[in-house]
């Protein structure tokens, strides 16, 4: 087997691996209501200026139709809602909700957490 396909199959473990440890896959992810893109879009929306369903797909690298199904489920959920821009008309920042906030926060302690758990 050749260099740089050892590095891929090298890649393709260490993705593997910490997919599963980090548990990535699983239905709620670190034990929460969200799956991966929720949390992600939430996490983008909590850390952002200004977030927009638009930069967040193109930060992401996500079809906007999709972002936006995921960021109604979201405003379903009243973890975010919908504020019409003041410099743009035609876009709406996603802003987290107090249980957005509060939901982010637990999912970034635990995410540090199992970081740090996995670490030691």
């Amino acid at each position: 087997m050749e260099e740089r396909e050892k590095a891929v199959q090298a890649v393709r473990r260490f993705t593997r691996f910490y997919t599963a440890a980090l548990g990535t896959l699983e239905e709620g992810l670190l034990r929460s209501p969200l799956s991966l893109p929720e949390a992600r879009l939430l996490y983008e929306s909590a850390r952002s200026e200004e977030p927009t369903a638009t930069g967040i797909a193109q930060r992401l690298r996500l079809d906007l139709g999709y972002v936006s199904r995921l960021l109604s489920r979201l405003e379903e959920r009243k973890l975010i809602r919908r504020k019409s821009s003041e410099t743009d008309a035609r876009q709406s920042l996603i802003v987290l909700t107090a249980a957005g906030r509060k939901l982010f926060a637990k999912l970034d302690r635990r995410s540090s957490v199992q970081v740090e758990a996995m670490l030691a």
